[in-house]
C-alpha cells in the first residue's frame, strides 16, 4: 500500500511526448501515466517510469486486468535482458593468414626499387633488424628482401542461444570492432643548414625518416537476428577485417619500416522491439573493459 501511495502521488506535469506514456489504472481506480521499463515474470514485479522521470517497481497485480495483460506482453523483454535466458557469446576468429615479401635490387652497395604493400604504420625507418634482411654492402647486383608483411584476416562470430522457454523475436545487433593499426608517416625535423638539406624542405623544416604512427580503427556493422524459438541457437558473423604487421630488413628504406597492429576487442549492442515500439537494449563486450576504454560513438 505504501508503494501505491508513492506511486500515485506527487505526479508533476513535464513536457514529454504523450505517446511515450500509457495511462495505467490501479485496482482502486486511481490513474497515472507511465511507461514500462522492465518486467520480471518470475517475481511479478514491473518497473515503470512516471512522467516526472521517477522510476519505481510495483507488483503487476496492483493494476486493473487490462493493464496486467499489457504488462505481461513485456515478458519476452525481461527474458531478453536476462543473460542466463538469452546467452550472447562473441569470439574472435582467424579467417586467413598470408605473408608478402618486398624485394629490392642492390646496386653497388645499396638497393633500388622495392614494392610497398598493405596498410600499416611503422617504427623509425632507416635500417631496422628483421627477418629477410639482405647482405649489407654487397658490391654486386642481386635482390634482397627489404621487408616481410604478415597479414591476418579476422572476424567475430556471435553465438546466441535462447534458453528462455519461449520465442524471442524482433531482435537485431549492432557492433563496433576496435583495433590499432600503425602506418608509416614521414617525420619532419628542424632544418640544420645547407649541408643537411633534403629535398622537400619547407618553412624551416626538412623531410626526415618515416616513423610508425598508431591509428585507432573502428569497424562497424549491423546483424539481423530476427526471431529465436525456444532452444534455438544461431551463429552470426561480422564482416572481415585485416591487420598488417611488417618486419623490415637491414636494407629497408622509406616506408619499408616495422609495423605493428593489435585487435583490442568488440562491443555489441543487442536490441529487442518492445510492445510500445521502443527498443530494449543489452550491451556485451569482449573484453569487458572495452566499454570503459572506448566510446560507442567514437
Amino acid at each position: 500500500m505504501k508503494t501505491l501511495i508513492v506511486l500515485f502521488s506527487c505526479i508533476t506535469l513535464v513536457a514529454q511526448a504523450a505517446e511515450e506514456f500509457r495511462e495505467f489504472t490501479a485496482r482502486d481506480g486511481r490513474t497515472l501515466k507511465a511507461k514500462v521499463i522492465t518486467y520480471d515474470a518470475g517475481s511479478g514485479k514491473v518497473k515503470i517510469e512516471r512522467e516526472d522521470g521517477q522510476r519505481i517497481s510495483v507488483q503487476r497485480n496492483a493494476f486493473q486486468p487490462d493493464d496486467q495483460a499489457y504488462i505481461r506482453q513485456w515478458t519476452p523483454c525481461g527474458l531478453f535482458l536476462d543473460a542466463s535466458k538469452l546467452t550472447v557469446l562473441p569470439r574472435c576468429t582467424t579467417v586467413k593468414k598470408w605473408r608478402r615479401k618486398h624485394e629490392g635490387t642492390q646496386m653497388g652497395g645499396g638497393q633500388q626499387g622495392g614494392s610497398q604493400g598493405g596498410p600499416g604504420g611503422g617504427r623509425q625507418g632507416g635500417g631496422q633488424g628483421g627477418p629477410g634482411g639482405g647482405d649489407e654492402g654487397s658490391m654486386g647486383g642481386g635482390s634482397s628482401v627489404l621487408a616481410t608483411d604478415k597479414n591476418t584476416k579476422y572476424r567475430y562470430d556471435l553465438t546466441l542461444v535462447n534458453r528462455s522457454g519461449i520465442p524471442l523475436g524482433g531482435m537485431k545487433a549492432e557492433y563496433r570492432i576496435f583495433y590499432m593499426q600503425e602506418r608509416p608517416v614521414r617525420e619532419e625535423v628542424p632544418f640544420a643548414g645547407e649541408s643537411n638539406a633534403r629535398q622537400g624542405q619547407s618553412g624551416g623544416m626538412q623531410q626526415g625518416t618515416f616513423v610508425a604512427q598508431p591509428e585507432a580503427q573502428v569497424k562497424r556493422g549491423v546483424l539481423e537476428i530476427g526471431q529465436l524459438d525456444a532452444g534455438d541457437r544461431v551463429k552470426l558473423s561480422t564482416t572481415d577485417f585485416v591487420i598488417l604487421e611488417r618486419n623490415a630488413g637491414r636494407q629497408a628504406q622509406g616506408t619499408m619500416i616495422d609495423l605493428e597492429a593489435t585487435v583490442n576487442g568488440i562491443w555489441i549492442k543487442v536490441f529487442m522491439k518492445a510492445p510500445d515500439g521502443s527498443l530494449v537494449e543489452r550491451d556485451i563486450a569482449l573484453p569487458k573493459r572495452i566499454m570503459k576504454d572506448y566510446r560507442w560513438d567514437s
